[in-house]
């Protein structure tokens, strides 16, 4: 099956992350670069206004499009692929690959300078700099599109945020940043994301039967605020009705936010360009980043994931239930790790995340 425009890619993670002192100024920490699940690919074209497409496929087959473009353009691919990268008949059955498909100039009306880069990642998050690294105290399904012109034009960044499970009580915020400085979605997850329900959500192995994010089901469906658009996931809804056991029992919306400048440009790296970061009182914690007070000094505050996976129960340290997660994040261990996971230890509430 083909998926939406949208990638099982992570957005991937920063390489410059702070968390303020005692003073209040940040200071840089180390950043460690095989916590990326994420590496780089040059796009390359034909030129004359031809058009390459780039699609991943997993091991399962199921493929999604990475990038659409005119010009040369480097994008973000799964760090632990294993098969190679091959023409659009077909590729390595089992192994998770690329595929390329090329087009003659004007394919599907789009621009001879134009170039998309769509990806998606599932963050999560500690909240604390002496958690119990479950990584559940924010789980959050993001995904952006980055459109532009030419090499250099910067871009625009579209950024949809579907809320996924809530472990921890401190006040959240969440945001993105780039060369543009930060980008704050909301300084208050639980309220906007979670519709303010007190306590714990999603990480407790019940079923709770609760909704992150209500649908909205008035008049077109959507709701359009200031800055961003509450949209009513309709087609998940649809799988779930019908049973599919495949699909995500969270059947909330998803936040769409208004398109924004951005410095992330055809030749920048989005894994240097964009980085997430949740806020806690006077902490910043980015994506991939570390301190001392981290577990042997190695376990970051947040992770982005180049899969769908199932996060942990509550106060479950992730390396138990992933086993292979300490053996990448410490000894920098090559291979998928998501893919090997412990009956019991994870949120089964869901038989498998929705995608995108």
């Amino acid at each position: 099956m083909i998926r939406t425009a949208f990638t099982i890619l992570a957005c991937a993670a920063m390489l410059a992350s702070c968390i303020k002192n005692e003073s209040g100024d940040y200071n840089e920490l180390e950043i460690v670069d095989r916590y990326l699940t994420t590496t780089s690919y040059d796009v390359q074209v034909d030129g004359n206004g031809a058009v390459t497409e780039v699609f991943y496929v997993d091991a399962d087959g199921v493929q999604t499009l990475l990038a659409r473009t005119a010009v040369p353009l480097t994008i973000q691919v799964p760090a632990w692929l294993e098969g190679e990268t091959v023409t659009r008949a077909g590729g390595p059955q089992g192994l998770s690959h690329l595929e390329i498909a090329k087009h003659a100039a004007g394919y599907d009306n789009f621009a001879s300078d134009g170039w998309v880069k769509e990806s998606s990642s599932v963050l999560m998050f500690e909240d604390s700099r002496f958690g119990d690294f479950d990584y559940n105290d924010l789980v959050l399904y993001v995904k952006h599109q980055i459109r532009g012109n030419g090499t250099t034009t910067p871009g625009m960044m579209t950024m949809w945020v579907k809320p996924i499970a809530l472990g921890g009580y401190n006040d959240i915020a969440f945001g993105w940043e780039d060369g543009n400085g930060e980008h704050i979605l909301t300084d208050n997850v639980r309220r906007d994301y979670f519709n303010g329900r007190s306590g714990i959500i999603n990480t407790y192995n019940t079923d709770d039967g609760y909704i992150p994010s209500i649908p909205v089901v008035d008049g077109g469906g959507n709701t359009v605020c200031n800055g961003y658009t509450i949209v009513s996931d309709r087609t998940l809804m649809e799988r779930v009705i019908t049973g599919n056991a495949h699909a995500d029992h969270i059947v909330g919306g998803y936040f769409k936010y208004d398109a924004v400048p951005t410095t992330a440009n055809t030749t920048s790296n989005d894994a240097k360009a964009i980085k997430y970061f949740i806020k806690t009182g006077r902490y910043k914690f980015y994506v991939a980043s570390v301190d001392k007070n981290a577990p042997e000094g190695q376990f970051p505050y947040g992770l982005s994931i180049t899969n769908g996976l199932y996060h942990a129960t509550e106060t479950t340290p992730l390396d138990q239930t992933y086993p292979g997660f300490y053996n990448w994040i410490v000894d920098g261990t090559p291979g998928d790790w998501t893919k090997n996971r412990v009956t019991g230890l994870i949120y089964t509430k869901h038989t498998d995340y929705a995608r995108w």
